[in-house]
């Protein structure tokens, strides 16, 4: 019971956290405009961020961050969905947004694409310098997002089930710093007899550092499962990260697409408590 206690109370919290992530898109209405017209149109728009792919479609809702080459869209109609950073002709932001350079350098300004370059504010930057976009809001909500998911079930007949799980991420990130935190929990009942109990907690804090490297300044995990004889058990480390691109002539967004690996080198400690 004291598990089942814990779990309510956690889930009550990320409830509370994901209402403050709520963001809109749909899909743009077929208009009779030229697409020169439409794109000055879009300019006035003070509502949306608007993003256009190369098979023509446009997108609005909220941009919330650029990162590993794709764009993280926040949407009504799809919800939060990842648009590959190639397939982006136009994108245009109706909030000022921090981006951040090759060489640390960051730039702040509402973005636009024009003649394949990146506008931000009245300065145009090369794509290929450009390491992450994320909002320059200066409200700490406006960093954070959160989804949350929880699933009950009850079977009865010979045997009375009770089963309930749960998922919740919670984020924070700026163009340097990219903080995540997950929770996972499952319970099952037989017959009013407990027959799985676990519970996952992880942390993770990346820093950017340039165009290609960046530190895992913490990894954390906690995991608790008294059925598999583990009462506690935790895993910490830290690490670093090397980002390779496939050679490319890359001028802006096309729709070739660019290639691109991660490498990564950590350590690790893992402490276990058993009962």
């Amino acid at each position: 019971m004291g598990a089942s206690y814990f779990q309510s109370g956690l889930f009550a919290s990320a409830m509370t956290l994901s209402f403050c992530c709520h963001a809109a898109a749909s899909s743009l209405p077929e208009s009779s405009l030229s697409p020169e017209q439409l794109e000055s149109s879009l300019r006035n728009e003070q509502d949306w961020d608007w993003i256009k792919v190369d098979s023509g479609e446009w997108v609005k809702g909220r941009v919330k961050t650029l990162h590993s080459q794709s764009v993280e869209f926040d949407s009504d109609h799809f919800g939060l969905i990842q648009i590959d950073w190639a397939d982006v002709v136009y994108i245009q932001t109706n909030r000022p947004m921090s981006v951040m350079l090759d060489g640390g350098e960051i730039v702040l300004g509402r973005l636009a694409t024009e003649g394949g370059g990146l506008l931000v504010g009245d300065r145009g930057i090369r794509f290929e310098r450009v390491v992450g976009i994320a909002s320059a809001s200066p409200r700490e909500r406006d960093l954070w997002s959160a989804s949350v998911s929880i699933g009950i079930n009850f079977r009865s007949g010979n045997v009375e089930q009770k089963d309930f799980n749960s998922k919740a991420v919670l984020k924070r990130r700026t163009v340097k710093n990219n903080t995540r935190i997950t929770y996972t929990g499952n319970y099952s009942e037989s017959n009013s007899v407990v027959v799985a109990s676990n519970q996952t907690a992880g942390v993770t804090h990346d820093y950017r550092i340039s165009h290609k490297w960046f530190i895992r300044a913490i990894q954390a995990e906690f995991y608790r499962d008294p059925f598999q004889n583990r009462d506690s058990e935790w895993t910490v480390g830290f690490g670093a990260g090397y980002q390779i691109f496939i050679p490319q002539i890359w001028t802006g967004p096309s729709p070739q697409g660019r290639g691109s690996n991660e490498r990564n080198t950590s350590m690790w400690a893992r402490v276990r408590k058993e009962p």
